[in-house]
């Protein structure tokens, strides 16, 4: 997760750039998944960024979704394998399968 825990971002400070900065930067990117976020333009442009980094970058980018409402994803993103965060789910159980797709457990 980027947070502006720095500062960096007030008045007058592209925050355009320091975001495409920050999904440049991190090896993976997560994005919360339902029907906001997919009909969301800026969601749209950063996951876009995020692909490219994937096939681009040494090592690749990992991506992430995480279904919070179900969906239909965007094409591009509907390529990765999603972990349901849906409220039918128990939490526990999506956590263990992110934790597992980050390679902090097994």
């Amino acid at each position: 997760m980027w947070l502006d825990e720095s500062g960096v971002l007030h008045g007058g400070v592209d925050w355009w750039q320091e975001i495409c900065d920050s999904i440049k930067e991190r090896p993976v990117f997560i994005v919360v998944v339902s029907p906001d976020s997919m009909r969301s333009n800026w969601v749209r442009d950063e996951i876009k960024l995020a692909w490219q980094y994937k096939n681009n970058a040494p090592g690749g980018k990992t991506i992430v979704p995480l279904m919070y409402r179900p969906t239909q994803m965007h094409d591009y993103l509907a390529l990765q394998q999603a972990i349901s965060f849906a409220a039918s789910r128990p939490y526990e159980e999506a956590l263990r399968d992110l934790l597992v797709a980050l390679n902090l457990a097994k």
